[in-house]
């Protein structure tokens, strides 16, 4: 395997991290660095991750990005009547899970933590047609056929 020769200083950029300070060795032998992202996040990375571009941004900074480019894509998407207003994130259980507002036809708004939900949504909510209701006329209709 080729030996990368490129020496990395303190101030050195590899896409959002910054060079602040050398570290000492890491696990296997290899030179670690105190880098610094730029939204102020900072860890000790592997010169060699640096190099090879395998660290270029922090798991803040990518989890944003990655909000944003769904927020992009989602809000103003309609399925079976209920249409994505908003993309938030949520701390759930020591994780951070994205979830959409909805809002339907007739004006009710709930939240939806996981997408692919969406897709089998009842056109149908709450407000609009009750579901108790719903089901205790579908049960009647049985229950009539059968006597």
């Amino acid at each position: 395997m080729k030996q990368l020769t490129y020496k990395i200083s303190i101030g050195d950029r590899f896409g959002t991290w910054t060079v602040i300070d050398n570290a000492s060795r890491g696990k296997y032998g290899n030179t670690c660095y105190k880098c610094e992202c730029k939204c102020g996040h900072q860890l000790i990375i592997s010169g060699s991750s640096l190099q090879k571009g395998r660290r270029s941004r922090c798991a803040n900074c990518f989890h944003a990005e990655k909000t944003e480019a769904v927020k992009k894509r989602e809000i103003g998407k309609i399925y079976n009547n209920w249409k994505i207003i908003d993309v938030i994130k949520v701390n759930y259980q020591s994780r951070t899970k994205l979830v959409a507002i909805i809002k339907h036809a007739c004006g009710f708004e709930k939240q939806v933590s996981d997408f692919y939900i969406l897709s089998i949504l009842s056109p149908r909510c709450k407000k609009c047609v009750p579901i108790k209701e719903d089901s205790l006329r579908r049960y009647r209709s049985r229950k009539k056929l059968t006597t």
